[in-house]
């Protein structure tokens, strides 16, 4: 069985042998899918940042992408022309990191991006209404004595969202 490759530009899966290997690259790792003539550079499967950039892209502008309708469905457009012009906005992606947008209604575009662990990330999205000053608030609310019940519906969410706050799942204070 031999192995296949999806075309950046076409998006199709082919095998290995339908991309021409470029005899003139240093390295002897660019190829041309052989159907559109675009450029892969197999080294860049590896990078961290170029993994990234890769993602965030495929998110915004292609429409079979199993999250498009949450980005470029949307209509957040990908801004940057390669990894390398995130890696000198924002740096080489650290381990355990990804690429996330500052404000999650604008585009991925300088300025707008940073590195964040999960964690973080997950705290900044479209459906997360809270802050940190919410979430004091609701164990405030909690030590006080208010029901998980009340407090939920002085919030307008669910039970399990202020029960999580109050234990500690979600939204715990942590030195960034």
């Amino acid at each position: 069985m031999s192995r296949k490759k999806r075309c950046s530009r076409c998006l199709l899966k082919y095998p290995l042998e339908n991309f021409h290997k470029n005899k003139s690259s240093a390295d002897g790792l660019n190829h041309r899918c052989k159907p559109c003539n675009s450029k892969h550079v197999l080294h860049h499967l590896k990078n961290r940042t170029y993994s990234s950039y890769r993602c965030a892209r495929e998110r915004c502008n292609n429409t079979r992408h199993k999250s498009y309708a949450y980005y470029g469905g949307r209509g957040i457009k990908f801004k940057f022309k390669s990894w390398r012009e995130i890696e000198s906005e924002i740096g080489p992606r650290p381990a355990g990191m990804e690429l996330d947008r500052i404000d999650t209604n604008k585009d991925y575009e300088p300025g707008n991006i940073q590195w964040r662990t999960r964690r973080q990330q997950m705290r900044n999205t479209r459906a997360n209404i809270f802050t940190e000053q919410a979430a004091d608030e609701i164990r405030k609310l909690s030590r006080s004595g208010w029901r998980v019940c009340e407090i939920a519906s002085r919030f307008a969410v669910r039970a399990t969202r202020v029960s999580e706050i109050i234990q500690g799942k979600t939204w715990v204070v942590e030195n960034e």
